[in-house]
């Protein structure tokens, strides 16, 4: 089973790791905490070292206690080994020794030296999820304030003019397939439309400029008669759409 956060405390500590692990699984961050965690049947040096390798990260309280613990140190030593990101949480100004100082010392330290603890609880929460990239929890009425965690969504592009078409989401456009499909539906019928539009906007006018050149310039008896006038309504009506062809290619696409 993986877990999201190791909490590495001295036992002396206790209450502050209890009140860190329920901060974090209060906001969905999954704990793995001792000796609650530690499956039963198994030796209790076996199941840190497991529950080291299936957290993502390290939480380590530190303290005047934790400083001078060789568990606690054995602990860092694994999590280092294994590559997992490490947040000191410091509840007690003092220096780190420095067998602690060669594992933390480049690493930023989060302070939490002034009461109460709670204040400094909302920041770490924060600074884990960050490291975890788990997204912002978000309360649902339909569950009676049951949390519901959304993750961090790609920005999709959408065509401008169709941003109301796609769903808005922590202030970032957000689309999937059913929307991009839709998306596109509109846009290519709004181009139809401005290309009928354009086609309509050419061809009356050419069209009454045709009946007025056969009137003008072709005996009345002739028009009866012979195909003149069909010709000049077919001449009208491709000219047309070259032009509205034309006027769309030309037209700046949004």
């Amino acid at each position: 089973m993986s877990f999201d956060a190791f909490i590495s405390y001295s036992s002396k500590d206790k209450s502050t790791a209890d009140a860190v692990c329920a901060a974090f699984e209060a906001d969905g961050i999954h704990c793995w905490i001792a000796p609650r965690d530690v499956r039963a049947g198994t030796a209790y040096a076996e199941g840190i070292v497991d529950g080291i390798d299936s957290c993502r990260l390290m939480v380590l309280i530190f303290s005047s206690s934790a400083n001078s613990s060789s568990q606690v140190q054995r602990e860092i030593e694994r999590a280092v080994s294994k590559g997992l990101t490490i947040i000191p949480f410091r509840i007690e100004a003092i220096a780190p020794t420095k067998a602690m100082e060669y594992y933390l010392g480049s690493i930023h330290w989060l302070d939490a030296l002034a009461p109460p603890l709670d204040q400094h609880l909302g920041r770490l929460v924060d600074q884990v999820r960050a490291t975890l990239q788990i997204g912002t929890p978000i309360k649902s009425r339909s569950t009676a304030g049951t949390d519901i965690f959304v993750p961090t969504a790609k920005p999709v592009n959408v065509p401008v003019g169709f941003e109301d078409k796609a769903s808005n989401r922590g202030g970032e456009i957000v689309a999937d397939d059913a929307s991009h499909r839709k998306t596109g539906t509109l846009f290519w019928r709004f181009v139809l439309r401005r290309f009928l539009v354009s086609f309509v906007i050419v061809a009356i006018p050419s069209f009454l400029l045709s009946v007025l050149i056969v009137t003008l310039f072709i005996p009345i008896e002739r028009v009866t008669y012979s195909a003149e006038f069909f010709t000049a309504f077919i001449t009208n009506v491709v000219l047309s759409l070259i032009i509205a062809i034309l006027l769309e290619l030309a037209w700046p696409h949004a």
